[in-house]
């Protein structure tokens, strides 16, 4: 387990520093180069380790259905700790909306999965697809609006209908095929397994690797003590969260105790790879966003090798 956590982060230090050479080498291809590459990751690769993975889980429990609601109770944390940041620092609407973002996103899709493959296999992954099932509901239905509110740049961000998201949709199929597959009888090719063992981190590492070619910290001094806060809380209280929602709904045993593990590990992953973009698209306060997105991270670093030691 240990060897299998220091390649996990040695893998991700890496391709997030191979980023930011590229983006310093090549700047003015960096910007294209990631959208295209982050669209590609979310809308092929990942929906395609998601549909294989719940194709392959021995048995679909009923229980399983509450893992989305345990991951609404995550990210709904994530957001109060946003709000009452605010409240408390009595920040400007333009910081509001940049700071709600960045604590209410997590980043489920990409890391999660790369963690979750690497601590527990493919039925990780498949827990991670049912956990973040309603997690584009909440962003683009509730945050964005927030965000575009506290902003001033009001045009139509082209997504307040997340059912139209690409991403989205290709999510939902992906888990919808998936579980048609699973309960219909046929048995999952050998071969895949053996493809999944490389494209399900690829894709993962690719997420990184592209968020490295725009990476950039402005504003650290004066949002660093705010930001440090904010992460710490969230790192902590979010597993609190995630526990108690688990004993709610009886999940401790689903699995051997898979699905339980799999969302307390979930609950410590940093802010969304997306989580600046509210603030890019509205005009909010981007030092800020991009100072807590980077703690985030820290935070991250720290908190994930205590959860997965305690797991």
């Amino acid at each position: 387990m240990h060897q299998q956590l220091i390649t996990l982060l040695a893998l991700i230090i890496i391709s997030f520093s191979i980023g930011l050479w590229f983006q310093k080498r090549y700047s003015e291809i960096s910007q294209p180069f990631s959208v295209a590459l982050g669209k590609f990751t979310l809308t092929v690769i990942i929906p395609y380790s998601i549909l294989t993975s719940i194709w392959q889980l021995p048995k679909i429990e009923a229980q399983l259905f509450y893992l989305p609601l345990v991951g609404v109770g995550v990210i709904f944390l994530g957001a109060l700790v946003g709000f009452v940041t605010v409240k408390l620092k009595r920040l400007q609407p333009k910081q509001a909306g940049a700071l709600v973002s960045v604590t209410s996103f997590y980043n489920l899709g990409a890391l999660g999965n790369l963690c979750a493959f690497f601590i527990f296999g493919e039925s990780g992954v498949a827990i991670v697809a049912l956990y973040k099932l309603c997690e584009e509901l909440i962003y683009f239905g509730g945050i964005y609006p927030y965000a575009r509110k506290c902003g001033d740049q009001h045009f139509k961000q082209g997504k307040s209908a997340f059912w139209r998201d690409p991403i989205f949709l290709a999510a939902i199929s992906a888990i919808s095929i998936g579980l048609l597959l699973n309960i219909s009888g046929f048995n999952r090719p050998m071969i895949i397994g053996d493809i999944n063992q490389y494209v399900i981190p690829l894709g993962s590492l690719m997420m990184v690797f592209s968020v490295g070619l725009t990476f950039n910290l402005r504003g650290g001094e004066r949002w660093k003590k705010l930001a440090i806060q904010v992460s710490v809380f969230r790192a902590f209280l979010s597993p609190a969260i995630a526990m108690l929602l688990i004993t709610v709904f009886d999940l401790w045993a689903v699995y051997d105790g898979l699905a339980a593990k799999v969302c307390i590990l979930l609950s410590v992953m940093p802010t969304g790879f997306t989580s600046t973009i509210p603030t890019v698209l509205y005009r909010l306060d981007s030092d800020l966003a991009n100072t807590a997105w980077f703690y985030s991270y820290l935070a991250f670093f720290i908190a994930f090798p205590i959860t997965v030691a305690l797991l």
